[in-house]
């Protein structure tokens, strides 16, 4: 089994705290360009004695109120749809990924210290930027519409099972696994539902009425699965594969489990022939709903021509598929999938309890918090500050609730400093990736200023080329610098 490149994209939600009268005041729509990008873009515009050192080694580069680039992970930082938005670098196995993306935690809130005084400097009610791994309902509260975009996966696939046609079987298989996957990928949250107020879920994503796929057609918005042709980023006969259906993860394990099942799942597919005796849903939308709203985990579903199911039994089914299947693969990170693989199918196997998944997954890990404190305070999920703790769970400061739960285990999170540092300023990922690192280090140090796009480098209104992700090398690098600076002496 070839190493598959992979990435995640996520999304942070950015709420402004600040004093008035002597009271501490939240504001979670606040104008994010404002609050971030613009603080960020003048803090590296800054004399070398004024860009604290750790930011100078991000090597950001971009456009002052929407995106940045970072040369020293070949990652990016920018401006979607009223959210801050994180994109880690191509990877090329599970475990570089999980890192990757706890990297990203680390460089948003690297920034956000850097960034708090000039913000207190421009407004003395200003107090502090809370920035939470999740763009959650939490704070607002009277909102009927589910506001919660989440976590979005990419994989490279094989390019023909984006055929419809050809390959039906994968789009339903597909489905089914995601809807199941929940139990192990969800991140847990309350929402405000007609009819039954505050309820606490196992994916608040999962609730976002969208299309799977396109062809759906009865109802309108972005597709959970969706397919970035590139053909100039990705070798002849791949493609892209776009997930938008999962939640952020806090924990590192969740992340590993949810990658590591949809990496298996596209190799089984992409060696073929598949087995007919596949656990495929009569109604994916009504069990995707009826799944997320039964953290007890009895609710059922049914599985067509085998009956009614609950979750935790199409998942099971699923995971002996891909065990089954994976055994016989030998590469240098079989051994960890593999034991991967055996962990999630012992867990669901055993797993009737919902706190038997605290150690894995989000949701029942902040279910567990947040009910304790709830016991602890006499409240209830109404409670606003019910929903603030939920909120707080995502907070990716040292005083957020999963880091600080994690301090009192004895640490921040299960990777070291050191693992972090590597994350950050040493980062080894795909060749695209790298290639793209060198380009931006080297346009940073050149004192180039314009932005970056892949593929592209836009200075005074004119855009030029810059050598190609797949045909990259250090002498092309460095030819692109010498265009680029005469091109910028030439406008002046």
């Amino acid at each position: 089994m070839k190493r598959r490149p992979m990435g995640i994209e996520t999304e942070y939600s950015l709420t402004a705290v600040r004093t008035k009268n002597n009271k501490n005041r939240f504001s979670s729509m606040v104008k994010v360009d404002m609050y971030f990008f613009k603080p960020v873009h003048q803090i590296i515009s800054l004399a070398d004695d004024g860009c604290p050192p750790a930011v100078k080694k991000l090597f950001l580069m971009g456009d002052a109120g929407k995106d940045f680039w970072l040369g020293s992970t070949g990652g990016a930082l920018y401006l979607d749809a009223g959210n801050v938005e994180y994109a880690t670098p191509e990877c090329c196995s599970v475990e570089q990924l999980v890192r990757a993306d706890k990297g990203g935690e680390r460089v948003i809130n690297l920034l956000r210290e850097a960034i708090e005084p000039v913000l207190r400097s421009q407004n003395p009610q200003f107090k502090t930027l809370v920035i939470a791994k999740n763009n959650s309902d939490a704070v607002r509260g009277k909102s009927k519409k589910i506001h919660f975009r989440g976590s979005h996966e990419n994989y490279e696939t094989r390019y023909d099972l984006t055929i419809h046609q050809k390959h039906p079987l994968f789009f339903e298989a597909l489905i089914s696994l995601l809807v199941s996957r929940q139990l192990l990928a969800g991140g847990g949250g309350l929402v405000n539902l007609d009819g039954l107020g505050w309820q606490y879920v196992i994916s608040p994503r999962a609730l976002m009425r969208q299309p799977f796929v396109y062809w759906h057609g009865e109802m309108s918005g972005h597709p959970s699965i969706d397919f970035k042709n590139e053909r100039e980023d990705c070798p002849q006969g791949r493609t892209r594969l776009h997930l938008s259906l999962g939640d952020p993860n806090m924990l590192p394990q969740a992340l590993r489990l949810r990658v590591t099942l949809m990496h298996v799942f596209l190799s089984l597919f992409e060696k073929g022939p598949v087995g007919s005796s596949l656990p495929l849903l009569e109604d994916p939308y009504d069990a995707l709903r009826t799944f997320s709203l039964d953290p007890s985990l009895g609710a059922k579903t049914v599985v067509k021509g085998r009956g009614q199911w609950c979750m935790r039994e199409v998942l099971l089914e699923w995971l002996e598929i891909l065990r089954k299947f994976y055994e016989g693969e030998t590469t240098d990170t079989s051994d960890k999938i593999r034991g991967t693989l055996r962990h999630a199918h012992n867990l669901i196997r055993t797993g009737t309890d919902p706190e038997a998944y605290a150690n894995d997954t989000d949701w029942s890990l902040k279910r567990l918090l947040l009910d304790n404190y709830c016991r602890k305070e006499r409240s209830d999920y109404s409670d606003f500050r019910a929903r603030m703790f939920d909120f707080a769970y995502h907070d990716i400061s040292p005083v957020g609730i999963y880091n600080m739960w994690q301090a009192r285990l004895g640490g921040r999170d299960p990777f070291s400093d050191e693992e972090m540092r590597e994350v950050l300023w040493e980062h080894r990922a795909a060749p695209r990736a790298e290639l793209r690192k060198r380009h931006i280090t080297a346009l940073v140090r050149s004192g180039l200023s314009g932005y970056y796009d892949w593929g592209l480098f836009s200075v005074k209104g004119r855009s030029i080329p810059v050598s190609s992700s797949l045909r990259g090398s250090h002498k092309l690098v460095a030819r692109d610098i010498k265009r680029l600076k005469r091109l910028q002496g030439d406008l002046g």
